[in-house]
């Protein structure tokens, strides 16, 4: 059996003096080179492969597979909201499963 993960948690890169976009109470200045928005991303993989020769005119194998992809945006509500007016948490998610067989 073999599993993989990979996993990366990355903050993506401030645009310093933008110009504010819509105000939000309470907050007077927020600089956009602040903005703190991270993309998250984790890959998971297994594989398990079985295979045997039970007589010399016969072999076989069997294998399964399994992926799962995610990805994650995690923003700065005050920075977003501050200059795009938007401040969504969004995730995205993919997972697929193989199985496979021969003989010979």
């Amino acid at each position: 059996m073999l599993s993989t993960v990979t996993s990366s948690n990355n903050q993506l890169p401030n645009m310093p003096d933008l110009t504010p976009q819509f105000a939000l109470g309470g907050v007077s200045q927020y600089p956009s080179s602040n903005i703190n928005n991270l993309l998250n991303f984790r890959d998971e993989m297994e594989i398990l492969a079985l295979n045997g020769t039970p007589s010399a005119n016969l072999q076989w194998q069997v294998a399964y597979t399994a992926h799962n992809l995610r990805q994650d945006f995690l923003p700065d509500p005050t920075g977003q909201l501050i200059y795009t007016g938007v401040a969504a948490r969004t995730s995205n998610g993919n997972q697929d499963q193989t199985l496979q067989a021969a003989y010979g």
